[in-house]
């Protein structure tokens, strides 16, 4: 999913991006080469982005936890007026 994010402006449409192409170009790489460059940051920001998520995702299960932990009370060893009995 964040591949496909991070690619969708990539085409010659957008200045930016045939401009980065432009300069990879220039340092001597070929177009395959250029683009295989742009492939590989693509995929490493994506698996970046998928770990992001698993931690926001982490983050909300303990938040999520540490309310149920705090809402559940334990019950008081005794029991109070019954115990008496």
């Amino acid at each position: 999913m964040h591949h496909v994010q991070l690619t969708e402006q990539a085409n010659a449409f957008n200045p930016v991006f045939a401009n980065s192409l432009q300069q990879l170009n220039a340092l001597g790489l070929s177009q395959e080469q250029t683009y295989g460059m742009f492939n590989s940051m693509a995929t490493q920001q994506a698996a970046q982005f998928g770990v992001n998520d698993m931690f926001y995702i982490s983050a909300g299960i303990f938040v999520a936890l540490i309310v149920l932990i705090w809402i559940t009370k334990p019950e008081r060893a005794g029991g109070g007026d019954l115990a008496a009995h």
